[in-house]
Parts: structure tokens; sequence; C-alpha cells
């Protein structure tokens, strides 16, 4: 293609796309006859070709992108000491997911080749534990609430953190009593207790796995297994944790 016709459709190409943002993923693109390589991020580039008898040339460039592959994405940098643009024209190919690339050099060559997106990473963002693996931090909690309970084979059936810091949960008695405590964040001090009528709607995740006490029985019935018991610091039985499988 002659450098004024392709340099005039990236110009057309360009104003027919004027909102949209530069892609941000990393493309490697690469072609033959001559072998070269073209590593783009939205505002740098490394490009490489081989050179007859003359081994590889390496040029470093900064620039930017407009548009999306998907429609026509035009990047545009120069070099250190270059007097004129390396312009790249990439489009979607007729095979899915494939892209093309055209690469208008500063002395007017053009180049054709294949681009295919780089795999960015993308960082894991850390799972809050749940609240039975944080006993320690809950167990003084724990404690005081099961105390203001009521009834046989309390339980503890779940815990939270509030905003606030204040330690908040949910008890259950065998029969049908239930109840919502708050303790402060030192779990010394129960701020407040109250009974939720038996028509209230459980929390997510409640009574997955509950909390019963040392001075309380492990839940009865089938529908609870996996009894393990919860050591004090002293190395007694403070209580039992076990999940619900039915």
């Amino acid at each position: 293609m002659h450098r004024g016709v392709f340099r005039q459709s990236l110009l057309m190409l360009s104003l027919a796309l004027p909102g949209f943002a530069a892609h941000a993923a990393p493309l490697s693109c690469n072609g033959t006859a001559p072998d070269w390589r073209l590593e783009l991020e939205p505002e740098t580039a490394n490009f490489s070709q081989a050179m007859k008898g003359m081994g590889e040339a390496r040029w470093q460039l900064r620039g930017k992108g407009t548009g999306q592959p998907s429609s026509g994405y035009i990047w545009r940098g120069r070099s250190e000491g270059a007097e004129a643009d390396l312009v790249v024209f990439i489009t979607q190919a007729a095979k899915a997911g494939a892209l093309m690339a055209n690469v208008a050099l500063p002395n007017g060559e053009s180049l054709n080749g294949q681009c295919e997106a780089g795999i960015q990473a993308v960082p894991e963002t850390p799972q809050p534990l749940p609240w039975w693996e944080k006993l320690a931090d809950y167990l003084p909690a724990m404690s005081a609430c099961l105390g203001r309970s009521q009834g046989p084979d309390k339980r503890v059936t779940k815990v939270w953190q509030r905003e606030d810091g204040r330690i908040a949960m949910r008890t259950r008695n065998i029969y049908q009593g239930w109840w919502d405590c708050t303790v402060s964040a030192d779990g010394e001090e129960v701020l407040t207790f109250e009974a939720l009528p038996a028509d209230s709607l459980e929390l997510p995740g409640e009574g997955l796995v509950v909390f019963t006490g040392a001075e309380n029985h492990q839940p009865p019935g089938a529908c609870y297994q996996n009894h393990r018991p919860v050591s004090s610091e002293t190395g007694g039985v403070q209580g039992w944790l076990s999940d619900l499988i039915c």
C-alpha cells in the first residue's frame, strides 16, 4: 500500500472513532518477510525487525493509541531521534478472535502481520475468613452472648464484626429461642440482646456452622456432624464447632 493512501485511510478511521478510549490490554504483533515483532502497550512500544545481513534492529517508542481492535485501533508513536512516526493499524480479522496488523514504518515501508492480546495477571482479592476460623477473636463475645441466651443446647449460629468494631451474632436453643446479640469490640460487654420472632428470616450462611459452649451438649440429631472441640488457651475444651449437613 502506498504510504500516502495508507495514512489517509488512518486519518479517516481516526475521525470516525473519536469517542473510543485507548486499548488498555498489551498486544503482541508479528509478521514475516522480513521478520518483525511489535510489543504494544497503551503509551509505549518495542519494535524489532530483521535487517538483511545486519542482524536485528530494535526501537523503543512512545506514543498513544485510540479505538478498539474490534472496530479499528490505531497506535502512533516515535522513537528518540526519529523524524517520523511509526503507525500501527489493528483490526478484527475474519476468524473470530484473530487480529490483523498493518505497520507503517517511518521510512514509508508497510508491514503486515497478526496480533494477539497479552495476558494480564489479575490480582486476587483476599477473601475474608469465615467467623469459625477466627474464634480467637470472637470467643469472649460468644461466651457473653451465650450467657444471656436461655434454654437447652444453646448455640451461636452466625458471627460478624460491624463497621464500628462491635461484634454481632445470633444465638438459638433447641426450641424456639432465637436472639440477636451485640457485644463491645473487646468482647467484654453485651450492648444489645433482643429476642427474634419465630418467623424472622435467617441471615445468609446462618447455621451452616454452629458453636456450642463447653457447658452445653453438642447439637443433637443427625443433621449436625463433624463435631470439633475448641480448646482454650489452657488446653481445656471451651466448646464445639459442628457442621450442618441436612
